[in-house]
């Protein structure tokens, strides 16, 4: 009892520490609670923020999540049906996500997904609407035509970035293997640029834009490059494996890979055939181990895999002429025009 007594004064002199702190200082001991595997005090902290922010329902979501890896159910059950009654929009999050397992055969996860779907129709038809007319960056080098048909890059930027930052980067690449690219806008506001919030909208703007905008531009749909950075690269790892019909090659650069993210079990089991993986990612972005990782992982399943980890660059996609021939190097590899794979080159970062 004595221990008891001690543990709930400890938990009540944290959650009130908790309630005085910043959302700044509460979100980044979220963070790091939920990465050390501390989920009771991760439990706190998201609940703290979610009572303090009534309407929101991502962290909403977070205290459900939280709660259910800490073994608190009635609170975990509490808290997604809250998710789902405050808005949250997520379906992807609600279909895929291994710590809402402990409660997902409950009927309050069965109503609450239900009110998730139904919200998640209604903001991707809005989406979609909003991506059919808006002109997202492209080029296509000169000596395409319908008689001579090239390949295609789609490239997904990160959060804050916008489409015509990552057509800069990338178009000499291109250009020096001879490919078209499309680098779309996320749409949704982030900073001075956009963001990927939502899996499923991401997905489907991949797929429109080779059946509908490809289709009038002098282009090999049989050959094409799905890359992204940061956040585009994290929404490229899944796609390339969950529509690996659709890529020959994913170039994922300055991601985070965490393995829940992407089903590697229809590789292992043979039932698709994955798309060249090259991942690139600078020695010191604090995310390298990760693509370590991800590269281990991937060959493991039966993916061919390269990983380029480039020195001294940090959390950034590669610069200058050193970058362009990496970025041209794995873009070639990926279409099978090259086996050797990125090398060491000087002047990037």
């Amino acid at each position: 009892m004595r221990m008891l007594a001690i543990a709930v004064l400890v938990l009540s002199v944290f959650a009130g520490s908790a309630r005085a702190q910043s959302d700044g200082a509460l979100v980044a001991r979220f963070d790091r609670a939920y990465a050390d595997g501390a989920y009771e005090r991760a439990a706190t902290v998201a609940t703290t923020l979610a009572e303090r922010h009534e309407s929101s329902s991502v962290w909403a979501f977070n205290a459900a999540c939280a709660h259910a890896r800490a073994g608190n159910l009635d609170d975990a059950r509490r808290w997604v049906t809250a998710c789902a009654e405050r808005g949250f929009q997520g379906v992807r999050s609600f279909e895929t996500d291994q710590d809402l397992d402990p409660i997902r055969g409950s009927q309050e996860f069965a109503e609450a997904f239900a009110l998730v779907q139904a919200a998640a129709r209604a903001r991707l038809e809005e989406f979609q609407q909003a991506a059919r007319v808006h002109a997202h960056p492209s080029w296509v080098p000169e000596h395409a035509s319908t008689d001579s048909p090239v390949p295609l890059v789609i490239a997904l930027h990160g959060t804050g970035g916008r489409g015509d930052e990552m057509l800069r980067v990338w178009k000499e690449a291109c250009a020096e293997v001879g490919a078209a690219i499309i680098a779309p806008d996320g749409l949704r506001p982030s900073g001075e640029g956009y963001a990927w919030t939502y899996r499923d909208e991401s997905e489907w703007l991949v797929r429109d834009l080779i059946e509908r905008v490809a289709a009038g531009m002098p282009v090999d749909t049989t050959r094409v490059v799905l890359t992204g950075f940061s956040q585009g690269a994290n929404v490229a790892m899944p796609t390339g494996i969950d529509h690996a019909g659709l890529f020959v090659g994913v170039i994922p650069v300055g991601g985070h890979y965490e393995g829940q993210i992407v089903d590697l079990e229809p590789v292992r089991s043979g039932a698709i055939v994955p798309p060249r993986y090259g991942f690139i990612i600078g020695s010191r972005d604090r995310w390298a181990g990760t693509f370590r990782a991800a590269e281990r992982e991937f060959e493991e399943a039966g993916v061919e895999v390269k990983l380029e980890v480039v020195p001294g660059m940090g959390h950034e996609m590669p610069r200058g002429r050193g970058g362009t021939a990496r970025l041209a190097r794995m873009l070639a590899w990926c279409l099978g025009e090259g086996d050797e794979g990125p090398g060491d080159e000087p002047g990037d970062g």
